[in-house]
């Protein structure tokens, strides 16, 4: 079964199975995917996961902005505070805005409640999910590989791959045009 882990409520669900967890700093997932991972917001952690489907980073509790990359090396920083992790494929990003910048596999990106989520994009077919109570700035500035098609009134987008994006104020296009 997938897993749930919240190292900052210290605690767990497997299945049924769920509990509390203290002093855990390196956590290995499931084997059939499909986990959560909420990372410490004051010590550094490390997530791993055996089976590269479908897993999420949840940063939304954190107590700042922060910055997630699903580009390799795959990090994440928040309140000064750097964490890694691997075969991470959807971020849920801070309540108080950052960054967010994808690979080029698909993705559910998810931007916070209130301040500025900044979106860069990098070929993967997303999903864009920005908040309609905050400012959503996406970016096909690192997609090199073709130009973008935007379509502002249905949220799509084409070109090197496809995608959709929902509650965006701002879109920078690629650098090669569309």
């Amino acid at each position: 079964a997938a897993v749930t882990v919240d190292l900052n409520a210290q605690t767990y669900t497997a299945g049924s199975a769920s509990g509390h967890i203290t002093g855990v700093g390196s956590v290995v997932g499931s084997s059939v995917g499909g986990d959560v991972f909420t990372p410490l917001f004051n010590a550094a952690a490390t997530y791993t996961n055996p089976a590269s489907t479908l897993n999420t980073i949840n940063v939304a509790a954190a107590p700042s902005a922060c910055s997630v990359t699903l580009v390799a090396p795959e990090a994440l920083t928040c309140s000064g505070i750097s964490d890694t992790f691997s075969d991470i494929q959807n971020v849920v990003g801070s309540n108080l805005g950052g960054t967010i910048t994808g690979n080029a596999s698909p993705s559910v990106l998810t931007g916070g409640n209130t301040g500025t989520t900044s979106f860069y994009l990098n070929g993967g077919a997303d999903t864009i999910l920005g908040s309609a109570t905050a400012t959503n700035w996406v970016s096909f500035q690192n997609q090199t590989l073709s130009g973008v098609n935007i379509n502002l009134n249905t949220g799509n987008y084409s070109g090197f791959n496809s995608g959709t994006m929902f509650h965006v104020s701002s879109v920078t296009g690629s650098v090669t045009g569309g």
